[in-house]
């Protein structure tokens, strides 16, 4: 019933309980929620549903009795347009004692989602960062190496990267494949700008262009494969970023997507962001969205939406994470046993996943 479809539990709180619900509650030991004035209803078992700028933001049944508090997936703020997911209250409090307590009071809401401008603009400043942190000639990654030891790209292909970042890794792929014709996509207008500055020149078949991944700005069936690094995990709505690949690829084109996955050590971190309200770095400093993901449920989100996993592996096997000790020495970047890659797979961070449009959405 809640507004965002992911109610988690259901608390009942006494109205005589509420001004202690703030102190240990209050704005300053959560800084998620923002206080924002509501009515209720004056009438028994009745549902309220709050809205802040047109956009539902709370769900709170009212009886004679209790205020019934839902609990639904928020996310914490610890400073503008930061955001990490997590479950969290939406708490009604400040009861007025003049009048009837079922009529007015507070609700402490989640602040509203930045804007795409705002986000954009955070993009922009975190790749400005890393250019600077990474030099003129920053190397791949693992899990572009996984993707470029994985793909296979006919002459003539058309090649589009969602998420392509400072471009690096779609000018391997137009180095490698001369014949094809790629094309990096990135949110980032600074990104873009940085990959075309660094990479257009020495290749001919490679162009970068500005697009959100959750709208790309490309035809129908007009790539024959779609590549995305680590991207969908930062992508408010990751189901219409797979939606929209699914709609530019060709019938019977090919994607190769790698994204996170937290079934291992990484779960701490979440766990110590949960408690303490401090979004999470996953590693290249704090961005403005993280997705909680589990392989399984990547994997039934791109068949959801049209993307059929034909393969998939992974690596770097994170087994804890602890204050003092390094993180790379509770870590095993790789397996050289097939063995045993496919043994702890499920366990590993990074996964790729590969495969193809799903022949009834190719018609």
């Amino acid at each position: 019933v809640a507004a965002d479809g992911d109610m988690v539990d259901l608390a009942a709180v006494d109205a005589a309980d509420l001004e202690n619900l703030r102190d240990r509650l209050g704005r300053e030991a959560c800084p998620v929620f923002d206080a924002a004035e509501a009515l209720f209803f004056d009438s028994d078992d009745e549902l309220s549903i709050f809205q802040e700028n047109g956009r539902p933001v709370s769900v709170i049944s009212v009886d004679s009795e209790n205020v019934h508090i839902v609990w639904r997936v928020v996310h914490s703020v610890s400073g503008p347009h930061r955001t990490t997911r997590f479950a969290g209250p939406v708490i009604a409090l400040n009861i007025s004692q003049h009048l009837n307590p079922k009529i007015i009071s507070s609700v402490f809401s989640m602040r509203d989602r930045p804007t795409p401008d705002q986000t954009r603009a955070e993009y922009d400043t975190w790749h400005a960062r890393l250019a600077r942190e990474e030099g003129s000639s920053p190397a791949l990654h693992s899990w572009h190496r996984n993707v470029a030891r994985l793909i296979r790209v006919p002459a003539g292909a058309r090649v589009l990267e969602v998420g392509c970042g400072n471009g690096e890794f779609a000018a391997t792929l137009a180095g490698r494949y001369q014949d094809a014709e790629i094309v990096g996509a990135d949110f980032s207008g600074e990104a873009i700008a940085l990959a075309s500055s660094r990479h257009c020149k020495d290749h001919p078949n490679l162009s970068y262009e500005m697009h959100d991944a959750m709208a790309l700005g490309f035809d129908d069936q007009s790539f024959d494969i779609v590549v995305s690094c680590e991207c969908i995990e930062h992508v408010v709505q990751p189901e219409v970023m797979a939606r929209e690949i699914n709609r530019v690829l060709r019938p019977n084109g090919s994607f190769y997507i790698t994204t996170e996955n937290y079934l291992n050590g990484m779960a701490l971190m979440w766990a110590k962001a949960l408690v303490t309200g401090v979004p999470i770095d996953t590693g290249s400093g704090t961005q403005p969205h993280e997705n909680f993901f589990l392989f399984w449920r990547v994997k039934k989100m791109l068949a959801e939406c049209g993307l059929d996993v034909t393969y998939s592996e992974s690596d770097h096997f994170q087994w804890l994470m602890l204050p003092r000790p390094d993180p790379a020495a509770l870590c095993t970047v790789d397996f050289k046993s097939a063995f045993l890659k496919r043994l702890f797979r499920p366990f590993g961070r990074h996964f790729t996943f590969v495969g193809v449009r799903a022949p009834e959405t190719a018609a």
